[in-house]
Parts: C-alpha cells; sequence; structure tokens
C-alpha cells in the first residue's frame, strides 16, 4: 500500500511530521488486513443467492444479505470518504526529505579479539606458527623447525636451520632473518629488514643428500669429504710446526687419557655451545657473535681431525719403511684411510642401487670418524693446543 502511494504524482507535498502519521496509518491499516486475511483464511466463504456467508467449520460465521441498491450505498460511502481525506490536508505540502532511512535489523558482530602472547616465542626442534588473530609482543625464534607468520609480530623473527613462510595478513615490525632455509612472503605481507642467509640451493640442506643411494649421493658426499680435506690441510699448514708437533705426540704417548678428555669435552662443550649460541641469537644483536663462534668451534674440529690424520698417516708412512715429507701429506693420507669405509660403501650404494653397503660401511666410516674427532680434541685439550 505504501509503495502505490507515490506523492510526486498527486502533487502533494509534506513536512515531516504529517508524512510520519501517514506512514503510520498505512502501516495500521497493513497490519489489520493481514490479521483479516488470516481470519478470513479459516473461514468458507460462499455467495449464494444475494446472500454472502463466511462459516467456519462448525457453521457459525457471519451472513449478510446483499441488497439490490448497494452499488449506491457504496458510491454514497467512498464520495464521503474522499470528502473527510481533502479536508484534512492543507492546500500546500512541502516534503523536505524524500529518501528513507531504516535499519537492517541485523546484528554487527564485533571482531575476534587477538590472543596476546607477552614475550618472546621461542622453539628448538619443533615449528611455530603465529595465527592470523595473534599479537607476540617480543620475537620469534625457531631453532631447527620451520616457522609461519600470519599474524603480528612486534619484535624480530629469527629461523635457523628452517623455512620461514610469512602470509598476506602478516605484519613484522622488526628484523626478519633466516640462516639456512628460505622465505616464502607474500605480497600483502608488512615486513621491516629482510636478510635471508641460505649457502644450499633449494632452500637448505637435506639428511637424504648424504645418506641416500644414487650417483648424485655419492658425488655430492665425496665432494663434501674433499672440502673437508682441503680445510684440515690449511689448519694444520697454518698451525705454527712446533705446536703441531707437540699435539701429535701427546696424541701418540697417551690415546686412551686422549679419548676420554675428548669424550667428556665433547660431551659438555657441545652442550655449552649449543646454549650459548641459542642465547646469542635470541639477542638478534648478538647473531654475528653466534656466527663467529660457530666458526671457531669448526676450525677446532678441523685441527682435532686433522691431529689425527697426521698421526694415522704418519704411522702408515713409517709401517711402509718411509717418513712423510711434510705434516699436511700425512694429514691427507690419514684423512683419505680414515674415509675409505665411507667412500666404499658410497660407491657400491650407486653402482648396486641399493641402501646395504651405504648403511652399513657409511656407519662404521661414521663410528670411526666420531672417535677420531674425540681423540684429536683430547689430544687438543690435554697438550693445551701444544703449548705442554
Amino acid at each position: 500500500m505504501r509503495d502505490s502511494l507515490d506523492l510526486e504524482d498527486l502533487g502533494l507535498e509534506l513536512n515531516e511530521m504529517e508524512l510520519a502519521r501517514l506512514e503510520q496509518s498505512i502501516d495500521q491499516v497493513g497490519s489489520v488486513v493481514e490479521r483479516i486475511g488470516v481470519q478470513l483464511g479459516r473461514m468458507d466463504l460462499q455467495i449464494k443467492d444475494n446472500r454472502i456467508s463466511l462459516l467456519d467449520e462448525a457453521g457459525e460465521g457471519i451472513v449478510i444479505n446483499i441488497p439490490e441498491n448497494l452499488d449506491e450505498h457504496i458510491s454514497q460511502g467512498l464520495n464521503t470518504l474522499s470528502q473527510l481525506i481533502l479536508s484534512d490536508l492543507p492546500d500546500s505540502v512541502h516534503v523536505a526529505d524524500k529518501g528513507w532511512t531504516w535499519s537492517s535489523g541485523f546484528r554487527t558482530v564485533p571482531p575476534r579479539p587477538r590472543k596476546i602472547v607477552t614475550g618472546n616465542l621461542v622453539k628448538i626442534g619443533d615449528d611455530v606458527l603465529v595465527a592470523e588473530d595473534e599479537d607476540v609482543r617480543g620475537n620469534v625464534v625457531v631453532i631447527g623447525g620451520n616457522a609461519e607468520i600470519a599474524g603480528r609480530v612486534q619484535g624480530d623473527v629469527v629461523v635457523v636451520l628452517g623455512d620461514l613462510q610469512v602470509g598476506g595478513g602478516a605484519e613484522i615490525e622488526g628484523q626478519t632473518v633466516t640462516v639456512g632455509g628460505s622465505l616464502d612472503q607474500d605480497p600483502g605481507a608488512s615486513m621491516g629488514e629482510v636478510t635471508v642467509i641460505d649457502p644450499l640451493p633449494n632452500g637448505g640442506f637435506s639428511p637424504y643428500m648424504m645418506l641416500g643411494r644414487g650417483w648424485l649421493s655419492f658425488f655430492f658426499t665425496q665432494s663434501l669429504f674433499v672440502v673437508v680435506l682441503i680445510m684440515a690441510g690449511l689448519t694444520a699448514l697454518l698451525t705454527p710446526a712446533r705446536r703441531f708437533e707437540a699435539i701429535t705426540g701427546s696424541l701418540r704417548r697417551e690415546p686412551l687419557v686422549a679419548m676420554g678428555i675428548g669424550v667428556l669435552a665433547a660431551l659438555v662443550g657441545h652442550l655449552v655451545l649449543f646454549l650459548l649460541g641459542a642465547i646469542l641469537v635470541l639477542t638478534v644483536i648478538g647473531l654475528p657473535l653466534a656466527l663467529l663462534l660457530g666458526l671457531g668451534a669448526a676450525l677446532v674440529s678441523l685441527l682435532a681431525v686433522a691431529v689425527v690424520g697426521a698421526v694415522v698417516g704418519d704411522g702408515l708412512c713409517r709401517s711402509l719403511g718411509r717418513q712423510c715429507p711434510s705434516p699436511v701429506l700425512a694429514v691427507v693420507v690419514g684423512l683419505c684411510i680414515l674415509h675409505s669405509p665411507v667412500f666404499i660403501g658410497a660407491l657400491l650404494g650407486a653402482a648396486l642401487e641399493t641402501e646395504f653397503p651405504l648403511l652399513a660401511l657409511g656407519g662404521l666410516g661414521l663410528l670411526i670418524k666420531v672417535i677420531a674427532y674425540f681423540l684429536g680434541l683430547g689430544a687438543l685439550l690435554k697438550s693445551r693446543l701444544g703449548k705442554a
């Protein structure tokens, strides 16, 4: 009824109060008509012999006798109603606003509250997920695992030996650092300074590259050994001759004592180095110091392996009735002897396409190298790096 009433077609202008009264009247009429329709739907309508009857199932209802001059009475009633409506309307009506304003009736759902994580979020050997509704007020540090950032991080994000994925709605206010892993960043992410240190291609190192069969694994493992061999030779060459001879002499005289010292130092020292490195990484500023600490540990390990290689190589030369012309040559010969089980296992695994010789001989070679590392480390500590 309201939609069929167009004031512009009628040439009427109403003020706000009159327009509200008219709308209220229309609403009331509509509700009455709706209630009447419901009641009528429950009754039976019959028109017969100038009679209109509305009866329910019990036979009760309304019976109307239609007179012969009904049309004249209806015409008179409509004229009276029209005169009454026109008498209430003013001569001129002004409509200030023709727009309609209404409420949708739907409740506005408040945004989901964010989960606040106070302090740093640190994981070692496990993955980390910062969801869209999470707000980390500190740093996010992951060592040996992957990280996925979809929410907000007010500090720094550091991932070591793992991959980092940053979603489109993520916000990282501090620095983002990945070491030994890949970074997958959505273009819609908000990030500060980004540093990616990934020396290996395709997002990091896979253990299967060392233990898998096939020629690719064979060439990889042998290339890695050649790199270690060169580094150990350079370490022996750069070490003063008197100190290097003192270390090797200490190992020859008391190998069992050196073995015991090396095992104890490896267990305690590696744990201390790991904890200290983790603390430095947590501070982010200490990340360069952690890298220097790792470099120093690698140099000590190379020197320990070089010492054992020199003793083994010199022993082989003496068993042949000869003397190695230089300590570096003795290191190369000795390390090749220590590496021979791994070399043979990798070669047979690649040629036969089976993992049994690789695992058997590779495991034996790994055990030999671990024992050699303990012996060399113990000799270094026992001789106080050649000072004793």
